[in-house]
């Protein structure tokens, strides 16, 4: 989604906190639309906590959005409901394109990685299973143990 401000689009002031999530998914969205604002965290400004109540009715709630000198106020937004306040206030907002995967593109496998155990080897779930069994087992010292080792690993030199 792309988005810009028009000529008689509202400023935002966007009242939040550095510990909440609504208010960094709002703060993420807003910037990788490229929508202008101002943020006001209510947890280090007193000022900015009272404006935040004054304009919730009283309750604080993160993030809260004031669109001008609050001729729309938009409290903890879904990024829909985000949207809409934002061409309501002018902002000239446009749906995002869908990447179009194909060709090449789409049938190309998705990689695998593997990744190694702490002894090296590769990981792998019957290697965890064996290891769970052993350790069931009664083989509990280092003398009931394999000669090669714990079962499914391999003894290093």
């Amino acid at each position: 989604m792309l988005a810009s401000s028009g000529a008689s689009a509202l400023p935002i002031v966007m009242y939040g906190a550095a510990t909440c999530e609504d208010t960094a998914i709002t703060r993420s969205r807003l910037v990788a639309i490229g929508i202008p604002f101002r943020e006001l965290d209510v947890d280090l400004d007193a000022e900015a906590a009272r404006e935040q109540r004054a304009a919730s009715d009283g309750r604080r709630v993160t993030p809260t959005l004031v669109f001008g000198a609050g001729q729309l106020v938009v409290i903890e937004p879904t990024l829909e409901q985000l949207g809409e306040a934002l061409v309501a206030a002018g902002h000239i907002v446009e749906p995002p394109e869908a990447i179009a995967y194909h060709d090449e593109l789409a049938s190309r496998p998705i990689p695998l990685r593997h990744l190694p155990t702490d002894l090296g080897d590769p990981f792998s779930i019957e290697g965890c299973a064996v290891s769970a069994r052993w350790r069931s087992s009664s083989a509990t010292t280092p003398d009931a143990w394999p000669a090669s080792g714990m079962p499914g690993s391999s003894q290093r030199s």
